[in-house]
């Protein structure tokens, strides 16, 4: 888990290549673990995949990988969709991922 303040950024690296799924937390008043007010946890539809490239080159090696860059605010044009997760989900790893049947769900919710 990582914790950023509004406005701030963070880079994550060293990550092996794989599928990531990608959930986070929106609120007030930072607990160190949990927000204690407004609270709402969010996942990504889509998982990140990573992958990396190496060539040997003439005795030197070259590594080309996948990156991504996220806004976890909604941004004009954009294209990333989210699913709001119970806060239990957002801090276990062994949440069930999101399905087309959690998006309906939360479509057909009323407001």
């Amino acid at each position: 888990m990582i914790y950023i303040e509004r406005g701030g950024t963070v880079t994550v690296g060293q990550l092996g290549p794989g599928e990531y799924r990608v959930r986070f937390g929106l609120g007030r008043d930072w607990s160190g673990r949990t927000f204690e007010q407004d609270r709402a946890s969010y996942e990504f539809v889509d998982s990140l995949t990573f992958w990396e490239t190496v060539r040997v080159l003439e005795n030197r090696r070259e590594h080309e990988y996948q990156t991504w860059r996220l806004t976890l605010h909604p941004v004009l044009g954009g294209t990333a969709k989210v699913v709001q997760v119970s806060d239990q989900d957002l801090l276990s790893a062994d949440a069930p991922p999101v399905t087309r049947a959690t998006i309906e769900a939360q479509a057909s919710r009323p407001p």
